[in-house]
């Protein structure tokens, strides 16, 4: 199966579409470095296993899309062809995801999950049959057909021995042999560790084996004791429980709970006598109360202390009233004494005035007057004047009329307040025997005892008292004979212990035999199943052995053609077991030395590191049959090799076009001529197609496409 076309749209440096006809035994793609060569590869990579491992290597997210694609649209077409038919991949991927059909010029051939498998299946089958179908097809495609760029070392370098004797048991159709070996080892270890885990398990049996029989050591000799009498006093025991307040409901003796469950009972007693003992003192407390309540004909008569104070209070108000009345004719009267002087004052005044004028006729009117007669009067006045020349009332003083009403005011006040306060005391007294009733009666009421019509409140608490002494007295003798009964509980629990300890010791002895005799069994088994596995393995490693004979004597050649190291001029591949696990290693010897066979990466430099993994690589795609593609593919390897024939190289890869279709490219100009010349066509049916990336832009590669012509004449390299 060769490659026959590719097309590509958005897919990575190309963000248009582009069409390459890659019918031909040889292709190259020549240009420098960043213009798109490996955006081939990729593509061609990416349409057969739908991955690109070197990216996935160095990022989780590895975008396949061009970042210059306006649609977020990938697409890759790969055309494969032999002499049977030829198929169309098509891959691609968008928001939804990637989608992959396998198709003909006609129909569809599969779509999806179907399309990998049938490509798998139709390219290289025994990857069906792995574990992971898909890293044994996309890590033999690596490894066999697909130099990837700037990974010439990863065989020897990035891969694991184990993972190098996967690949090339892969290769050499060995890999389900090599899986095979691998699970039956992980049973081995699984069984191994099953049979520790059983030991482990057996040492925790007869542990409990003899603690069991220690238990029943311990025990002592058995008692007998008269069970059904126990059994009586022990449900007569619950029964008396019951109506004391124990609620739960009894358990057999023979109950495994037996004994804890008296315990609690026995503890709810003690809680119900202590709850009893506090309201016996209570009782007692109320009892002590009821003395200081005095009988109904002994209180003060409210009514008639409520009438008492209204009367004084009426007194009072009459009182308030008179007191009033006094306090303003007292008032009153000063204000005319006031009044009264003043008037007088002023005549006696004017009637001195008038004595110094008095004549003939009267200063004021002019008329004639009895002066005798008015002198007199004067006088008269003057005196009168002198005689009430006192000071009216003074308003600070209490007449004796006011300070009466006010005498009669103070009493009937005083009358009120006793009246007041006698009224306060009655009522405190109420009070005090109705808050003393009351809480007897609510006491009473919580404990649940009533008041009989022929009893008083103070015979009903004594009723009460007697009745809690009673209680108390029964619940301490109920715990008291369920302390007995638990004593007598334990030696016969102690009985039921022996006989359970006697059955587990029975179950446990079984148990330890059949752990012995199972062990024992698989021991033997994985004995022998050692010795198979063990066969297996050589067997494998031989198989292995006998599959790289042939591509070990390629390696030999191809690794003496491109200038080997100076002394280790030899190679090869060694498979091994070791741990139980397939390895393989390349090594390099010094055949004129005796020197044991050495690792590369211990005695060589880098670039001769390169040297043995491109032989290597080479040798898989040259010498195992059945590789996935019949192709050569290489991305510009030789950028990575310093010393190396390259002329020896250009004949091995112009020897191999007869059995691959070689793919390759390169950046550098003088080998790409190079090329041009030792891959160009020399039989009739050759073609060498040579793709030239001159340049790139946004919108994807700029590419040359041309034919070498075949040349008729012989053309010889002969050097300078």
């Amino acid at each position: 199966m060769r490659i026959t076309g590719l097309d590509i749209q958005g897919f990575r440096a190309f963000t248009e579409d582009h069409s390459f006809d890659l019918d031909a035994d040889v292709i190259l793609f020549t240009g420098a470095n960043g213009r798109g060569k490996t955006s081939v590869f990729d593509a061609m990579l990416w349409a057969l296993t739908g991955s690109l491992p070197r990216l996935e290597s160095k990022s989780d997210d590895v975008p396949v899309t061009s970042l210059y694609s306006s649609s977020e649209f990938a697409r890759v077409e790969l055309q494969l062809s032999d002499d049977k038919d030829s198929f169309q991949i098509v891959r691609s991927d968008d928001s939804n995801g990637t989608q992959v059909t396998i198709r003909t010029d006609d129909d569809v051939i599969a779509e999806g999950r179907n399309a990998t498998s049938w490509l798998r299946d139709r390219l290289w089958p025994q990857a069906q049959l792995a574990e992971d179908s898909h890293e044994a097809f996309s890590r033999a495609f690596t490894r066999s057909v697909y130099l990837q760029q700037d990974l010439v070392r990863q065989f020897v370098e990035a891969d694991t021995e184990k993972q190098r004797f996967k690949v090339v048991s892969e290769l050499v159709e060995a890999g389900r042999i090599g899986e095979l070996n691998t699970t039956l080892d992980n049973q081995r270890s699984n069984w191994s560790k099953e049979i520790n885990q059983r030991k482990e398990n057996l040492k925790e049996k007869r542990r409990a084996l003899e603690d069991a029989k220690n238990d029943r050591d311990d025990l002592g000799e058995p008692e007998t004791e008269d069970l059904e009498d126990f059994r009586q006093k022990w449900s007569e025991w619950w029964t008396t429980a019951g109506k004391l307040g124990v609620d739960r409901n009894p358990p057999a003796v023979d109950d495994s709970d037996a004994s804890s469950a008296i315990d609690e009972a026995i503890k709810t007693l003690s809680t119900l006598r202590r709850q009893s003992d506090r309201r016996l003192s209570e009782a007692s407390n109320r009892i002590e109360d009821a003395k200081e309540l005095p009988d109904e004909d002994n209180l003060p008569d409210l009514k008639a202390l409520k009438y008492a104070l209204s009367d004084a209070q009426a007194e009072k108000e009459e009182a308030e009233a008179a007191v009033e009345e006094a306090r303003e004719a007292a008032a009153e009267r000063r204000k005319q004494q006031i009044k009264e002087q003043e008037e007088t004052q002023e005549l006696a005044t004017l009637a001195e005035i008038a004595l110094r004028h008095v004549d003939e006729r009267c200063p004021v009117c002019q008329q004639a007057h009895d002066q005798e007669t008015t002198r007199q009067h004067l006088e008269t006045l003057i005196k009168r004047a002198r005689e009430i020349n006192g000071e009216p009332d003074d308003e600070n003083e209490t007449p004796d009329f006011l300070e009466a009403a006010i005498n009669q005011l103070d009493q009937a006040e005083n009358a009120v307040s006793e009246a007041a306060e006698k009224l306060d005391e009655a009522q405190a007294q109420h009070r005090k025997a109705e808050r003393i009733e009351g809480d007897i009666r609510e006491w009473l009421d919580e404990n649940d005892v009533s008041v009989r019509n022929d009893e008083s409140l103070s015979d009903s608490l004594r009723r009460a008292r007697q009745s809690l002494e009673e209680r108390v007295e029964a619940l301490s003798d109920h715990a008291q004979n369920g302390e007995s009964l638990s004593l007598r509980l334990a030696t016969i629990a102690q009985e039921s212990r022996r006989e359970e300890i006697e059955s587990r010791i029975e179950s446990l002895q079984e148990q330890v035999d059949e752990t012995e005799s199972g062990i024992d069994a698989m021991m033997e088994t994985r004995d022998l199943a050692n010795k198979y596995i063990d066969q297996l393995q050589k067997a494998t490693e031989e198989f292995v052995k006998q599959r790289l004979n042939s591509v070990s004597t390629l390696l030999q050649k191809i690794y003496s053609k491109v200038s080997p190291h100076p002394t280790f001029r030899n190679i090869r591949l060694t498979p091994s077991f070791a741990y139980n696990r397939g390895r393989l290693n390349p090594y390099v010897s010094d055949r004129d030395r005796d020197f044991d066979d050495r690792d590369p990466f211990s005695v060589m430099s880098s670039s001769q590191i390169n040297v043995v993994a491109l032989s290597i690589f080479f040798a898989l795609n040259l010498g195992v049959q059945n590789i996935p593609l019949k192709a050569l593919m290489l991305d510009d390897p030789l950028q990575s090799l310093d010393d190396i024939n390259l002329l020896g190289l250009m004949d091995l890869i112009r020897r191999s076009r007869e059995h691959r279709q070689i793919i390759l490219s390169t950046h550098d100009s003088r080998l790409a001529n190079l090329l041009k010349r030792k891959l160009r066509p020399v039989k009739p049916h050759h073609t060498t197609s040579v793709f030239h990336f001159r340049d790139w832009t946004r919108k994807g590669p700029i590419i040359r496409e041309s034919q070498i012509e075949r040349e008729k004449s012989p053309v010889r390299l002969v050097p300078a």
